[in-house]
C-alpha cells in the first residue's frame, strides 16, 4: 500500500495556488483514510478466514472476534471525527475569496436624465399623421433631451438608451378607422404603436430606444386612419416621459 505524495512547490505561492494546495491536501487525506478503511476491512476478513489467499492459523474464538470488532469500531469513530474536520476545512477553502486583481480601465461616464411633459388641450383634435403637442413642462432634468413646444418634437442630442412612456385620453375618433392609434416615431419611422377600439378611453404605450445617431427626433403621432379628439371636460388629456442613461 503506497502513501499519498504531496507535490513540491516553491515557497512563493500565490493566494489562489495556496488554496488549491489546501484542497489537494484534503483530497490526499481522504485517500489516506480510504486506505485505512480498506485495511480494517481486510483485517476483519482475515479474522473470519474469508480473505482470499490468506487464512489464519486457527479459527478465532468469539471473544477474539468481538475484540477485533471493538477495534474496528474505535477506528471508525476516529475516522468519522476526521471526516467532519476535513469537511470544515474544505468548506472554508472553497469559500475563501481570492485576491482582487488590478482595477480595470474606467468605463464611459454616464448620467440619468429625463424630461416630463403634459398635454392640456381640452377638446383638441389631431388629424391623421399629426404630431401630438404636449404643451406643459412638468420636469426638465436633461441636457440631452430638448422639446419644441411648436412642433411637438423631442430632440435627443447624446447617444444612450432611452425609455419613452406616454398616455393619452380620447373622446372620439373617425369611425371609419375602427380604432384610435398613437405611435412613437423616431427619425420619421414608427418605432412602436398602441391602439384602442373604444371611442372614449385612455390608453398608453412605451418604447425602448437605443440612440446611436444624434441628433435623433422623437415624436408622438396620431397614426390612426382618421382624426382623434381629446376630452373637453378634463383638465389633463395626456402626458409623456422620456428618460434614459446618457453617455457623457
Amino acid at each position: 500500500m503506497s502513501l499519498p505524495q504531496f507535490p513540491i512547490h516553491p515557497s512563493n505561492l500565490t493566494r489562489e495556488e495556496a488554496i488549491n494546495q489546501i484542497i489537494s491536501s484534503i483530497a490526499m487525506q481522504e485517500l489516506g483514510l480510504s486506505h485505512i478503511l480498506n485495511a480494517e476491512g481486510e483485517k476483519i476478513q482475515y479474522t473470519l478466514g474469508t480473505l482470499e489467499g490468506v487464512a489464519p492459523p486457527e479459527l478465532p474464538t468469539i471473544d477474539q472476534v468481538l475484540e477485533v470488532n471493538k477495534s474496528v469500531e474505535q477506528l471508525l469513530n476516529a475516522v468519522t471525527k476526521q471526516e467532519m474536520s476535513l469537511q470544515k476545512k474544505l468548506s472554508a477553502a472553497l469559500s475563501a475569496a481570492t485576491m482582487q486583481g488590478p482595477t480595470g480601465p474606467a468605463g464611459p461616464a454616464s448620467t440619468l436624465e429625463g424630461l416630463q411633459m403634459q398635454l392640456a388641450s381640452p377638446g383638441a383634435i389631431f388629424a391623421q399623421d399629426e404630431t401630438v403637442l404636449f404643451n406643459q413642462v412638468i420636469t426638465d432634468a436633461s441636457l440631452a433631451i430638448a422639446y419644441n413646444l411648436e412642433t411637438g418634437e423631442f430632440q435627443i442630442t447624446r447617444p444612450g438608451n432611452y425609455v419613452v412612456n406616454w398616455w393619452i385620453a380620447i373622446d372620439g375618433y373617425d369611425l371609419s378607422s375602427n380604432t384610435a392609434e398613437v405611435s412613437v416615431v423616431v427619425n420619421g419611422n414608427v418605432h412602436s404603436s398602441s391602439s384602442t377600439p373604444a371611442i372614449t378611453s385612455q390608453f398608453s404605450g412605451q418604447s425602448f430606444l437605443i440612440v446611436d445617431t444624434v441628433p435623433s427626433i422623437v415624436k408622438i403621432v396620431n397614426t390612426s386612419l382618421g382624426r382623434i379628439q381629446l376630452p373637453g371636460k378634463s383638465f389633463v388629456q395626456g402626458g409623456v416621459v422620456i428618460h434614459g442613461i446618457v453617455i457623457i
